[in-house]
Formats: C-alpha cells, sequence, structure tokens
C-alpha cells in the first residue's frame, strides 16, 4: 500500500514511493463493526502516556537521515532513517527503513516512539502509514496487525487516532477497508491505493478500498467521505507542516512567496 504522511513528514531528500506492505501477520487483537469505535482500550501490550511537555510543532519541521529538527531548534535523534515519521505529543513516531537493508531481525513496519532523550520504545502494531495533527495532539496510524481476521489469517487494518494529550486512543475503525467474514485482504490492499490524505485536528481523511472515508473522533464515526478534502501541507515532504515554507524548483520559498536561501555553515571540503 502506498501512503502519503502527515504532521512530520517522509525523512527523505525528495518525494517518497513505499513498498507494498505484506499483511501476512498473525491478529493480536480484535476490531470493531463497519463503522468507528471509540475507545479506550487499545490492543494488548500498547499502552499510551498522556503528554505534558509536548515538542514544538509550531513552524518549520524537517528531517535529514536520522535527525528530527523541531520548530524551537531541538532536534531528536532516531534509530534509522524512516519512510515516514511525526511529530505529536512528547515524542516522534516512525516506521519504514531507508537508506540501506532494514536492521536485523528487526520488522521495520513496527510503530517506534522516540522521547526527546533519544528513548525508543517499540510499539506492539505494524504501520506503514503515520500522521498527527497540526498542533501535535493527535496522532493517526494505520494499524495493520490488531484487526479481525480473513479465512487466511489476514488482519483488516484499521485507522487509529490517539489523543496523546489525554493518553489514550479515541477512535479505531476499519469502515471502507474491507470485510474479513468475506474478502481476500491480503489480495485487495497490495493493489488499493489506500493512503492517509489530511489530518485536521482529531478528523482524519482516508483513501480505503471504497473510497474516501472520514474519519472523525469525536463523532465516534467512519464513513463515505464527498466533501473536498483538507488540504494538508504535510502530506507533501516538500511543503512544511505550517505550509509557510515550501521547496520550489530546489529553492526555498517562505512565507508570502519570497525565495530565501538558509543559513548554514558550510561542509568541510577535506
Amino acid at each position: 500500500m502506498s501512503r502519503g504522511t502527515s504532521r512530520g513528514g517522509t525523512a527523505v531528500r525528495g518525494t517518497v514511493t513505499l513498498l507494498v506492505t505484506l499483511l501476512a501477520v498473525a491478529a493480536c487483537g480484535t476490531g470493531d463493526g463497519p463503522g468507528g469505535n471509540p475507545t479506550d482500550d487499545p490492543p494488548p501490550g500498547i499502552t499510551w502516556t498522556s503528554s505534558d511537555r509536548p515538542l514544538d510543532t509550531d513552524g518549520f519541521v524537517w528531517a535529514v537521515g536520522t535527525t528530527v529538527h523541531l520548530a524551537d531548534g531541538a532536534t531528536v535523534t532516531l534509530p534509522r532513517e524512516p519512510a515516514q515519521y511525526a511529530v505529536a505529543g512528547d515524542a516522534v513516531y516512525l516506521t519504514g527503513h531507508l537508506g540501506g537493508p532494514p536492521p536485523e531481525d528487526a520488522d521495520p513496519w513496527v510503530l517506534q516512539r522516540v522521547d526527546a532523550d533519544g528513548t525508543v520504545t517499540d510499539l506492539p502494531v505494524r504501520t506503514d502509514a503515520i500522521g498527527a495533527s497540526a498542533d501535535g495532539r493527535h496522532l493517526v496510524y494505520l494499524d495493520l496487525s490488531s484487526g479481525p481476521t480473513d479465512r487466511y489469517g489476514t488482519p483488516r487494518a484499521e485507522v487509529v487516532v490517539v489523543d496523546t494529550r489525554e493518553g489514550r486512543e479515541v477512535l479505531r475503525s476499519g469502515a471502507g477497508l474491507g470485510d474479513p467474514a468475506s474478502d481476500d485482504l491480503a489480495a485487495a490492499y497490495p493493489d488499493a491505493e489506500v493512503r492517509l490524505l489530511a489530518v485536521e485536528g482529531d478528523r482524519a481523511f482516508v483513501a480505503t478500498l471504497e473510497g474516501t472515508y472520514l474519519f472523525d473522533a469525536a463523532a465516534g464515526i467512519g464513513e463515505p467521505w464527498e466533501g473536498p478534502v483538507p488540504y494538508d501541507a504535510a502530506t507533501d515532504p516538500l511543503v512544511s507542516p505550517g505550509g509557510d515554507w515550501r521547496v520550489v524548483g530546489g529553492e526555498l520559498v517562505g512565507p508570502g512567496g519570497e525565495t530565501v536561501r538558509p543559513f548554514a555553515d558550510p561542509a568541510p571540503t577535506e
């Protein structure tokens, strides 16, 4: 499945197309019905903590290699160069792997949390789509391992919204992502353009097997959406999360459309 990314980005030098993620893994939890499921009970093994000192996301957030640069000038070092990352609450979340072969004996699609001090925590869930709201309060990800399984043992994907301020899941839904009672999910997912389109507060817009769906945590629903999808600058790796800064033709364009040259110490030549 190809994925967009939101409020964070693709930590690479340009646009990234993710590899197809196979879903032939055993289920490790239970899912909901065809609609939404606001819940305080994530799958076994996942524990969310409340965030009282969130990282600064109000400005230009960017990444080079394994380093995420926050708006206030602070940096967070990641354990690898990820395919996607998102800044939410007091941590950076990442998934996937770029820049060479993945680590040995490690699943690169396991969701990882990296605290400001560099502490890395593996969460028992696989995902290839993560994002966050502009204020960093809500983390959104596509759970590929915890949903109910089809007859071949493939879990149904589920959209999950986490309130990092309260430290709990506020929505978990498999709406539009197939019926495990009748569908062959492993055959359906790789060819589908399922991806995260945008995150707006506690709402996520997702391209599902059945078209665009709106997942609204406050309303506790996941339902078809026929209206316009809000512009989410962070789904474009060449646009800053706030939308004020963008890369056009290799040049950095700031607020008002002016081309700027960011200050940087020259790299040593020897």
